[in-house]
């Protein structure tokens, strides 16, 4: 009699599967125009916000949802609905794709997601820009981003102390940090005697110099326009 290969799978691998098979969905979301059906009770299980969401007074009655959010891609949006199943990180993910993930954490109150995503970021290796830029993003959901913004504040200071305090857009175009960031390093860091207030003020004065002259140069160049 051959064995039933169901009673063989884990939980993780079960659950995977009944997100992949759709079987018995009742719920369904139009991301950017794309269709995708999971589980109300697992989901409400999982986050307060799709409960009030799929639950509350105001959920239509055929259970269909519309998700317009320019943060996010189709496919962020799966793998987000995925890890409520499975509760694993998809691994070798890029930067772009684990801002949208923690987003997305943030936004539907699942903090679990939050922690795993930023435990699995190598902070070692980031460069100096994509440090600034999973700050940045780190304080807009305080508080359920303090380890990111943390983790964050420590590699800066540990490994790119002496770059300018500004990043690169995916755009091209130059962003200075923000005086709360500069305000969490002289707190954060020179509390462990790593860095003196007199160095980040000196570095700071040098970073304003360095604007200065990036603004005026850019004047001159769009001077020519004129």
């Amino acid at each position: 009699m051959a064995m039933d290969k169901l009673g063989l799978k884990n939980m993780n691998d079960v659950m995977g599967d009944l997100f992949e098979s759709k079987d018995g969905v009742d719920v369904t979301f139009i991301v950017h125009e794309k269709e995708l059906q999971a589980h109300k009770w697992i989901l409400t299980s999982r986050s307060a916000v799709f409960k009030a969401m799929l639950e509350g007074p105001m959920a239509p009655e055929d259970q269909r949802h519309k998700i317009s959010d320019p943060k996010i891609t189709f496919e962020d949006f799966q793998r987000f609905l995925k890890f409520l199943y499975i509760d694993k990180c998809e691994q070798n993910l890029d930067k772009s794709q684990i801002k949208a993930l923690i987003h997305l954490g943030c936004l539907y109150d699942v903090l679990i997601l939050v922690e795993k995503y930023t435990d699995q970021i190598k902070f070692c290796f980031l460069s100096c820009n994509d440090t600034y830029e999973y700050a940045k993003m780190s304080q807009e959901y305080l508080p359920a981003t303090s380890k990111l913004l943390q983790k964050c504040v420590e590699t800066l200071v540990i490994h790119h102390f002496d770059a300018p305090l500004a990043f690169q857009k995916d755009d091209g175009t130059l962003e200075w940090i923000s005086s709360e960031l500069v305000m969490e390093i002289i707190k954060r860091r020179s509390q462990d005697g790593m860095i003196s207030e007199d160095a980040v003020f000196k570095k700071v004065c040098v970073t304003v110099g360095l604007k200065r002259e990036w603004v005026a140069r850019n004047l001159r160049q769009k001077s020519h326009y004129f």
